[in-house]
């Protein structure tokens, strides 16, 4: 005879709340809060990390740049740094953009773009950079000294928005020089790869 009021096993009843169907609810309601979440960290990325990630690494690759610039602009540091906060708000925005798109899921496009900043900080905080930044910065400054020139507006080297221009110009040309750097690794792997036969 079965006695009502004996206590019941804890292990059987945790072996019929698993059987639950409202278990079984709620579990499939949380992998789907976890599954939503995890899809929401996807498609929205963290701006605070994204500004900090090209803050630092175009503060580190703009150091030739801004020791070069500092001795031709006569010291004219608020114009360099404007350009280089406009560089992080612009690769921010960038990124932001293009989070979502294909090629930014294609682990061979990422594996380049970690190899081409890397490369960038490397040569730019050991200096072994600098002849290619003081041949990109004699360039915009003579872009920025055509460009004032042509628009009527006085200024010597020492201007604020000499400055800014010349360092947006020489970022321009950086990044041109660095998106060929790209190029360059991404059609040497796919020579690599057509050699080897691997798909």
């Amino acid at each position: 005879m079965i006695n009502p009021y004996q206590p019941t096993n804890p292990a059987e009843r945790s072996e019929e709340s698993i059987d639950s169907p409202w278990v079984e609810g709620l579990k499939s309601a949380d992998s789907n809060v976890e599954s939503q979440s995890e899809t929401q960290s996807e498609t929205q990325p963290n701006l605070i990390k994204m500004f900090g990630k090209w803050s630092l690494i175009c503060t580190l690759s703009a150091i030739p740049s801004f020791v070069l610039g500092s001795l031709s602009t006569d010291n004219q540091y608020l114009g360099m740094a404007t350009g280089i906060f406009l560089f992080i708000l612009g690769y921010v925005c960038l990124d932001r953009y293009t989070w979502n798109f294909a090629w930014r899921k294609n682990p061979v496009i990422r594996r380049i773009l970690r190899v081409m900043y890397t490369t960038r900080i490397a040569i730019s905080c050991s200096m072994m950079g600098t002849p290619l930044d003081m041949a990109c910065g004699i360039a915009a400054l003579g872009a920025t000294h055509l460009l004032m020139q042509n628009l009527g507006v006085l200024g010597g080297p020492d201007d604020f928005i000499a400055a800014l221009i010349g360092t947006i110009f020489q970022g321009i040309i950086l990044n041109v020089v660095l998106l060929s750097y790209g190029l360059v690794l991404l059609a040497c792997y796919a020579g690599y790869k057509r050699w080897t036969g691997k798909s």
